[in-house]
């Protein structure tokens, strides 16, 4: 077997690459003696593969796969393709420049239990004789799919009320209308929210919280012969909390105003319905919820809102996003009724704080627990960021999260 020493892609431009991006870089490696070979090339590769299992019980276990290619290109450094000559290497250190331009039409980079969106380099030698064999090293390419937001900008309402007469001797014990101040956000933004939870309980409340939730669907046909359901197109979904906010608790007969309030730092995800990718689809919500404890529990929880998720900012790694409260003419606030005395109103919002640090990625949720939840205390992560935060076109598996929705 031929074998090739340190071999390496460097890149003339730092990542991530953009669709349409002209990737330019060397192939270095070392030859540490003459060789023989048919050719030594790089091959560049877009795909998606989609695979998950289904156990019917028995040894009835069925898998359903796809699988899309973008791009597939070959650039030899020595020889030729369906060459049948050899070519002579001498010892020696290497380095072959090398240069593609990336499709316009390619979804970004995302790597799931289910499914993966992957860009490779491989360096591979093609040897000739009896024993012959390819030996291949690969490299990864991070590529991000630039978005923009949706027009118009539109706040999202987060509204929820319960009633209970039986445990608190009164009606609408807990009531929470929150607007956050738009629809669409990126990694290294947070969402500034306004509004109030009230509690008209005898009873302090024991959790008040927001949640940010991504909802993966994958496609898949099945990999096995089945009379009844081969070719036929299946879909799997899957629900995984991305980050928490946590409000301050509400005193009984309390009430809690909101006024351009810091919430959930958005985490390096990969952005909404993943863009010209047919297997794999991604959207968020946005959920708000109340818990009051004691002898006589109640649970307050609002219908999950859809919210987008781009990725036209800046890798994350490079600078926080301060984001903007809403202006006092944006829009007209819900009607709130009896309760206008609860909600402030927009034209008390002060201007937004100073630039906060990058939002926790998934290592640190991993290493610390519950980094990806934030608190009204500091409205920071409770966990430091890492110094190796992943840049935008790197996603990563939230199903592995502790934070898995069953």
């Amino acid at each position: 077997m031929v074998k090739l020493k340190n071999v390496k892609v460097i890149y003339d431009s730092r990542q991530p690459y953009k669709p349409g991006d002209l990737v330019k870089g060397r192939a270095s490696f070392q030859v540490e003696r003459q060789i023989q070979v048919r050719s030594i090339k790089l091959t560049l590769t877009g795909e998606c593969r989609v695979k998950w299992k289904v156990d019917s019980g028995g040894d009835d276990e069925k898998t359903y796969k796809s699988h899309e290619v973008y791009f597939v290109r070959h650039i030899f450094l020595y020889g030729q393709e369906n060459s049948q000559q050899d070519v002579s290497i001498t010892p020696g250190l290497y380095n072959s420049p090398f240069q593609y331009q990336l499709p316009t039409a390619i979804p970004s980079k995302f790597v799931s239990k289910y499914g993966t969106v992957s860009y490779t380099i491989a360096v591979s030698v093609e040897s000739s004789g009896v024993f012959a064999s390819d030996e291949a090293n690969t490299f990864v390419m991070d590529v991000y799919n630039p978005t923009s937001p949706p027009a118009p900008l539109r706040p999202i309402r987060l509204f929820g009320e319960g009633e209970d007469t039986g445990c608190f001797g009164g009606l609408e014990m807990i009531k929470f209308e929150l607007t956050t101040d738009k629809n669409y956000y990126s990694p290294g933004e947070s969402i500034m929210v306004n509004g109030y939870v009230m509690n008209g309980s005898s009873v302090a409340t024991e959790k008040v919280r927001m949640s940010l939730v991504q909802h993966l669907t994958v496609y898949g046909r099945r990999s096995d012969f089945s009379f009844t359901s081969s070719g036929n197109l299946k879909s799997k979904e899957k629900k995984y909390l991305v980050a928490q906010w946590d409000c301050e608790n509400v005193r009984p007969r309390g009430t809690v105003n909101l006024v351009n309030r810091r919430s959930i730092a958005i985490p390096g995800i990969p952005e909404s319905d993943l863009k010209h990718c047919q297997s794999i689809d991604v959207k968020y919500s946005l959920q708000f919820e109340v818990l009051l404890s004691g002898w006589c529990s109640m649970t307050i929880i609002s219908n999950p809102v859809a919210i987008f998720i781009g990725n036209n900012q800046q890798p994350q790694h490079q600078s926080g996003v301060t984001p903007s409260a809403p202006a006092a003419d944006a829009y007209t606030p819900h009607d709130q009724g009896d309760m206008s005395s609860a909600a402030p109103g927009y034209e008390t919002l002060s201007p937004p704080g100073p630039k906060e640090p990058p939002p926790p990625n998934y290592d640190d949720a991993i290493k610390y627990g519950s980094a990806v939840t934030t608190s009204n205390a500091d409205s920071k992560p409770s966990a430091p960021p890492s110094a190796d935060t992943p840049n935008m076109g790197t996603y990563y598996d939230w199903s592995q999260s502790a934070f898995t929705y069953k």
